[in-house]
């Protein structure tokens, strides 16, 4: 609209600047001609009062103005004025060239007839006139350019109508499908792939439609699969038992799994972008990370935490690009928690040393026995007895080691001949109360039984309950006082059975109690060995516990006694 309407301006103006030139052009060439010819009549008629008569008649018939000049400028007669009211007009322009004897031409606004007039002046070979001067008035061409103007303002206005119907409907031919292309690459950028656009035309602006649509369901094809690879990957290391943490080139985190979050009581989103060696600069990490450390190097260590007391192994591996493998993008590091490996290897070398120590000790004492008999002291009966004796206590000993290492061996590897079955403890507990009275009777300790009447039967191993309660009843005679009491209860609960073997002897401090089922662990190792006990009882009775599924625990208090609490299932 805009350019339509200047265009029509500026054609409007060139072509009444145009107009103008050429009415201006035919009006001087018009005024020369009639002004040679007023030269002739001047040249051929001589007096100039034969003249005046002339001009009248002259100046009824056309709009022309006839001025005669002498040689000082005086107007001698004018068609159109009193010459006596006239100024001077020798310095006049037009007037001027005619004196040099040129044509003078000029153009201005006439203050005697208040009109703007074109002027034309030549010069004139007569004894009293000089100077023709012919004018004529510029109205017809005002009135003419004026009506020009009002039909380019008409023009313009037509014009700028039509652009504007024809610009309308051009515009939403091109901004329609650029609009809707627009809206849909805003949808895009906010994550809503797959958008299309529908433009019916084949010109530049469909196939840019065509285009944007393609690049629209592959990039939302591509995305698609990313979230999937990426949520696969997510879940993956989301889910690892493993602590994860990522690295990117920079030194960057990336990424921290939750195992490693729960490791090191983290929160991911407080880390995500930091450097990691400024990240972990007060933390336990921070020991992996020296100031020379490249993350490009392979980790391979361990670390300790304390509270609570967890070790674990640190491995790294190299993220490199699937497109080209040479190119490192970061490192991936695992935390595995070896603590409970730890454990059981302590477990093992304190296992492997205590029975070296308890078997060594009865052997050690029998091997020395055997030597002192063979170097006499077998003559003497009384001596010999007494070794002989002796040598048995220990070999029993050894004996009870062994067949407790074996039972421990057994129960955890659950390779022992057993068979589950219905178990009346009611039973149990008739077979082994004879035994039992008759070394609580030693230090006369009273045995007491409180068994419901309506027990179900457990479906456990016999041996083993039978172990479980032997166990548990011979250590509370052994460290109850003579006098003393061991209680054994039985109840039936809703969804098991609840044992509960409980003495008034002498208890156990306790600082003792997290370690009291480990094996040859011993409160008091004198009083302990006195007894004559393998230190692998508790032990046992935990394993037991443990494979039928149950649990265990202990309560006790220095010089009140000591209560064992079992819940088995049915």
């Amino acid at each position: 609209m805009v350019l339509i309407s200047v265009g029509v301006v500026i054609s409007g103006m060139l072509s009444l600047s145009l107009i103008k030139t050429n009415y201006e052009e035919s009006v001087k060439e018009s005024l020369i001609e009639n002004a040679k010819l007023v030269k002739h009549f001047v040249e051929t008629n001589g007096p100039i009062g034969s003249m005046e008569v002339w001009l009248s008649d002259f100046d009824s018939d056309t709009e022309i103005r006839v001025t005669f000049i002498d040689a000082f400028g005086v107007v001698l007669l004018d068609s159109s004025a009193d010459a006596s009211s006239l100024e001077n007009h020798g310095r006049r322009p037009e007037v001027l060239r005619a004196y040099a004897g040129d044509i003078g031409v000029d153009k201005r606004f006439s203050t005697s007839v208040k009109s703007e007039l074109y002027y034309v002046a030549i010069p004139v070979n007569h004894d009293v006139v000089k100077v023709i001067r012919l004018s004529i008035p510029l109205n017809d061409l005002t009135r003419y350019l004026d009506k020009m103007v009002v039909n380019i303002i008409i023009a313009a206005v037509i014009g700028v109508f039509l652009a504007t119907l024809l610009g309308l409907r051009f515009i939403k031919m091109f901004t329609k499908p650029l609009g809707d292309l627009t809206h849909a690459t805003m949808k895009i950028s906010k994550g809503d792939y797959g958008q299309q656009v529908h433009v019916q035309s084949n010109d530049e602006i469909g196939q840019l439609a065509n285009s944007f649509n393609k690049m629209s369901l592959e990039l939302n094809d591509r995305i698609h699969q990313l979230r999937e690879s990426n949520s696969t990957n997510q879940a993956i290391l989301t889910s690892m038992l493993n602590g994860v943490i990522a690295v990117d080139e920079a030194m960057k985190i990336m990424f921290i799994n939750k195992a490693a979050q729960r490791m090191f009581h983290l929160v991911e989103k407080d880390y995500i972008g930091l450097d990691i060696k400024k990240a972990f600069e007060n933390h336990i990490l921070g020991s992996l990370f020296s100031k020379d450390f490249n993350i490009y190097d392979q980790l391979d260590r361990e670390i300790e935490t304390k509270d609570p007391h967890r070790v674990y192994k640190v491995h790294s591996n190299i993220i490199r690009d699937q497109s080209d493998e040479t190119i490192p993008l970061g490192l991936l590091m695992s935390f595995s928690d070896i603590t409970q490996m730890r454990q059981l290897e302590n477990m093992r070398k304190d296992f492997v040393a205590n029975v070296s120590h308890e078997l060594k000790t009865p052997l050690t004492s029998i091997q020395g026995f055997i030597e002192t008999l063979k170097e006499g002291a077998a003559e003497d009966k009384v001596i010999r007895d007494k070794f002989i004796d002796i040598i048995e206590i220990e070999a029993g000993r050894l004996k009870d080691l062994i067949d407790d290492i074996l039972v421990l061996s057994d129960i955890e590897k659950s390779t022992i001949a057993h068979t589950v079955t219905s178990v009346d403890l009611k039973e149990v507990v008739h077979e082994i109360s004879g035994m039992l009275s008759q070394i609580a009777s030693k230090k006369s300790i009273n045995l007491n039984f409180d068994i419901d009447d309506h027990l179900k039967p457990l479906k456990a191993n016999k041996v083993w309950i039978k172990q479980m309660l032997v166990n548990l009843m011979d250590n509370g005679i052994k460290y109850t006082p003579e006098n003393g009491s061991v209680n054994l209860i039985i109840h039936q609960k809703t969804k098991g059975i609840k044992i509960i073997v409980e003495d008034n002897g002498i208890g156990i401090e306790e600082k003792h109690l997290d370690r009291l089922f480990e094996r040859f662990y011993r409160v008091d190792k004198g009083r302990s060995k006195k007894e004559g006990g393998t230190g692998l009882g508790l032990a046992i009775v935990k394993h037991i516990v443990l494979a039928l599924k149950g649990e265990i625990r202990v309560v006790s208090e220095v010089d009140r006694g000591t209560a064992f609490y079992i819940e088995l299932p049915e």
